[in-house]
């Protein structure tokens, strides 16, 4: 499994074209331009302008996020929009086996001008070793007691007034 994250402007559709099977998970509001607007993620296949399926609609302060599932099969081209005025993060994973995650391009030659695109939007992470206090909780059944500082502190204090008796 690879990690996919792309970051959709407002207002500027692209031609999504994945080259792997891509499963969508989660959509979330990453710039507030305006707190009280929407934005709608729609989803729509090339040729058929009128035709397109809301994914997601958030709002500032009320939803910011969603979580969906979302599966596009590869090859084929779809339309991503953020409709509204914020920009939109989303994530997902691409299906193990595919070698390269997509190939994106503005759905009007003049919608990309004057914007710079950063390479941290459309990078693929590979799956990182876990942690080793995560490895040891994870290959057994058995959850690992936990211990409040509370708890700690008190029996602490417990002993310091045993030893002043």
């Amino acid at each position: 499994m690879r990690y996919w994250t792309y970051n959709l402007e407002p207002s500027s559709p692209k031609v999504f074209t994945p080259t792997g099977v891509l499963h969508i998970t989660n959509v979330a509001i990453k710039d507030v331009f305006d707190a009280h607007s929407r934005t709608v993620l729609t989803l729509t296949p090339p040729g058929s302008l009128n035709n397109g399926v809301v994914a997601a609609a958030l709002t500032p302060n009320r939803t910011e996020f969603t979580i969906l599932n979302v599966k596009l099969a590869p090859n084929v081209p779809i339309i991503l929009q953020a409709d509204g005025p914020n920009t939109l993060s989303l994530i997902g994973w691409i299906e193990e086996g595919s070698k390269t995650l997509q190939k994106m391009s503005s759905l009007s030659s003049g919608s990309g001008l004057g914007k710079r695109q950063r390479e941290s939007d459309n990078e693929e992470f590979e799956d990182q070793p876990l942690p080793k206090r995560f490895q040891a909780a994870q290959s057994t059944d058995e959850e690992a007691p936990v211990q409040s500082k509370r708890t700690t502190t008190r029996a602490a204090g417990k002993a310091k007034d045993k030893a002043n008796d």
